[in-house]
């Protein structure tokens, strides 16, 4: 199981009960938008208006002001935790989660390592 079939495999619903979000409605993109939870503190009177969204199939984020990227940066910045922990916690919400925390750890360290080794080429 590779860290691409983890994150492809969290229920998006529960991550996003996890973290707070509530969206306020969904759009033709696959994107759920409401408010942001400003995890960077960019908001200088908070989003009152719905400035972002998760895209439910690439598994991304999105907000006007903050930016955008991965589920695991966007862990990182609500959760105050380095990637390996985001990771971890991620996982509690895939239905592939029956691999022992040490086993997907060494599972993602490999990958790193195998992406390094590709981009020196």
């Amino acid at each position: 199981m590779t860290y691409q079939d983890i994150i492809q495999s969290i229920d998006i619903d529960e991550f996003e009960n996890a973290i707070g979000f509530e969206p306020m409605g969904h759009n033709n993109n696959g994107e759920d938008w409401g408010q942001c939870p400003d995890p960077w503190g960019m908001h200088k009177n908070g989003d009152r208006t719905g400035k972002f969204s998760i895209n439910r199939e690439k598994r991304v984020y999105n907000c006007f002001v903050c930016g955008g990227g991965s589920l695991v940066s966007l862990t990182m910045a609500i959760r105050e935790c380095d990637k390996d922990e985001a990771i971890v916690w991620l996982r509690q919400f895939s239905s592939k989660s029956n691999q022992t925390n040490e086993s997907f750890m060494e599972e993602i360290v490999n990958l790193m390592v195998e992406s390094k080794k590709e981009q020196e080429k």
